[in-house]
């Protein structure tokens, strides 16, 4: 699963940014050394019904072929083993890092393809009443606007829904660098999307 999801960050240009956020979270768990280091430990065997859930879900990921589940199962893995063997205090404090996690995972295509035509029909009926305010007459069929000369399509990449995922942890990333107050990261990430 990791070695495909890897495969993926790199040939697909919309999930390159995949590989910083691993180093994100690290650099996040760093950063608050002193508070994971101040907290206690105390190992818990309520953690192994998290790791059960996690393997569960890894096994409906790779039989019921859905990439998506599989790989969030890791996260869910590494929160479980996190909560086993050094206490649900411990899964508190790196809950962040562990939720940045999921910014490197792909969203699956039917999502994206339900997303996505409604996006290019907004898009294409933005484009054709503009248009006329602009001296140039449309008209619109569904994703296509006919103009005098041509017609256009608005291409699934109009939609801006590829790059959602970038520009999201770019926010995230920017947010926790140069913003202080949690209220203002979070309005910096919900502006993002």
């Amino acid at each position: 699963v990791a070695a495909k999801l890897v495969h993926y960050w790199y040939t697909i240009p919309d999930y390159s940014h995949g590989f910083l956020v691993p180093l994100f979270s690290l650099f996040l768990i760093w950063d608050r050394r002193k508070f994971i280091r101040n907290t206690p430990v105390r190992q818990s065997w309520a953690g192994i019904s998290l790791v059960a859930f996690a393997i569960i879900v890894l096994i409906l990921g790779v039989y019921g072929v859905d990439l998506f589940t599989a790989r969030v199962s890791f996260v869910i893995l590494m929160a479980g083993f996190i909560w086993t063997f050094f206490g649900s205090a411990m899964l508190r404090e790196l809950r962040f890092p562990l939720l940045v996690l999921l910014l490197a995972i792909p969203f699956p295509e039917i999502i994206f393809n339900k997303i996505t035509f409604p996006l290019q029909l907004m898009a294409s009926r933005i484009a054709s009443d503009i248009l006329p305010m602009l001296g140039v007459p449309t008209l619109q069929d569904g994703n296509v606007i006919q103009l005098p000369v041509m017609k256009l399509e608005v291409a699934e990449a109009c939609s801006g829904i590829h790059s959602l995922m970038s520009l999201f942890a770019l926010a995230i990333f920017y947010g926790y660098f140069l913003e202080k107050s949690t209220l203002r990261r979070t309005l910096l990430a919900l502006a993002a999307l």
